[in-house]
């Protein structure tokens, strides 16, 4: 595991043997921590078990691709302005239905 980390240029060894992250395993590392802090809430705001959000994250923050990431978060984002997000989008698919 860590040649295939060192071979994509994620981290580095020094002549002592010490491994430390490049910018680019730092720039993925925070990508993923991204996903799970952001995915983890979403999953607990929605009711999910805490347990069971955990084990789900795991899965949703190496598997999610980047695109639909942030269309996922933009989504979140624009209606969680709202009192109610899920009321006000269920509102909004109702006039688009109805129109």
């Amino acid at each position: 595991m860590v040649k295939i980390l060192i071979d994509e240029k994620m981290v580095q060894k020094d002549d002592k043997g010490i491994l430390s992250l490049t910018q680019k395993g730092s720039e993925c590392a925070k990508e993923i921590y991204e996903k799970h802090c952001f995915s983890y809430e979403l999953l607990v705001s929605a009711g999910i078990d805490d347990k069971l959000a955990q084990k789900e994250v795991c899965k949703m923050e190496h598997d999610l691709s980047e695109e639909s990431f942030q269309k996922i978060k933009r989504i979140v984002q624009k209606y969680e302005c709202t009192p109610e997000p899920l009321a006000m989008l269920d509102i909004k698919l109702l006039l688009l239905y109805l129109l």
